[in-house]
């Protein structure tokens, strides 16, 4: 279930990134699901904290 979860999302990144070739490209990916990462454990610490 989770698995599936993260190959979706790196999919996703991957076809969000507007066909940037070679290691840029994957840069990029890395950084949108690092962002998206990031903004999870956030809302989850708000979660935790309200």
């Amino acid at each position: 279930m989770v698995r599936n979860k993260v190959l979706n999302e790196v999919l996703d990144a991957f076809s969000g990134a507007d066909g940037a070739a070679g290691m840029e490209g994957i840069l990029k990916v890395i950084q949108g699901l690092k962002q998206k990462q990031k903004a999870l454990a956030d809302d989850k610490s708000e979660d935790s904290t309200a």
